[in-house]
């Protein structure tokens, strides 16, 4: 992060009131957050209208978005579960993205006895040789979901959302699910999120100390 390059600030990028331009803020893939939250094992001020949210790119550049070939590499899967699509991810032990997918078929499409058909559908292209972990963040997770996975309260240690994932049955022995769960803030009315806490777990591993 080298600070904004705008030669007028203005408060869309903070200007004098924030300690970093927005602009300047690093777009980190989710797959990389996901592996920084695997790798791990595993409260900040709460988000207004006027936040804008954390850029997230859909993918690194020269991975594959069609076959989910290599299968004999795949350590681990991620996926973004959303209301209306989900995207999923194939990693390899050193969590190196090896292809990704998406499909429109998100949670506010399906009924809970939907879930496991769609996610092997998602993955249909995957020869998977063994019992393969599948960490999923977002609206899976969320009670009209597959299967919910309760909210931990903020302020909250973001390394612990592993802790508080839940276990649906895939339907697949060789798809070990985990569904983390989301944040919410309770004073002053409740403010939720799923899967934008992912997201924060990986700026926070990014950017050690950083606040706003």
């Amino acid at each position: 992060v080298n600070g904004c390059t705008r030669k007028n600030h203005t408060n869309d990028c903070g200007g004098a009131n924030w300690p970093m331009c927005r602009n300047a803020l690093k777009i980190l893939p989710i797959e990389e957050i996901a592996r920084r939250l695997w790798v791990s094992g595993g409260g900040g001020t709460p988000c207004s209208e006027r936040a804008k949210p954390i850029r997230v790119a859909p993918r690194y550049e020269g991975v594959g978005r069609g076959d989910f070939g290599l299968s004999e590499s795949v350590a681990w899967i991620a996926v973004d579960w959303g209301t209306s699509n989900h995207r999923g991810w194939t990693l390899d032990k050193a969590g190196n993205v090896l292809a990704s997918r998406s499909s429109p078929k998100g949670m506010g499409k399906l009924s809970r006895d939907e879930f496991p058909a769609a996610l092997g559908e998602l993955l249909a292209d995957v020869a998977l040789t063994g019992p393969t972990d599948v960490l999923v963040c977002g609206m899976a997770g969320a009670r009209q979901g597959w299967l919910e996975a309760p909210y931990l309260e903020a302020p909250t240690d973001l390394k612990g959302l592993l802790k508080g994932a839940v276990r649906p049955e895939s339907g697949s022995d060789k798809l070990k699910v985990a569904i983390l769960p989301g944040v919410c803030q309770r004073e002053g009315g409740d403010n939720v999120m799923r899967g934008e806490e992912t997201q924060l777990l990986g700026l926070a591993s990014t950017l050690p100390g950083y606040s706003g």
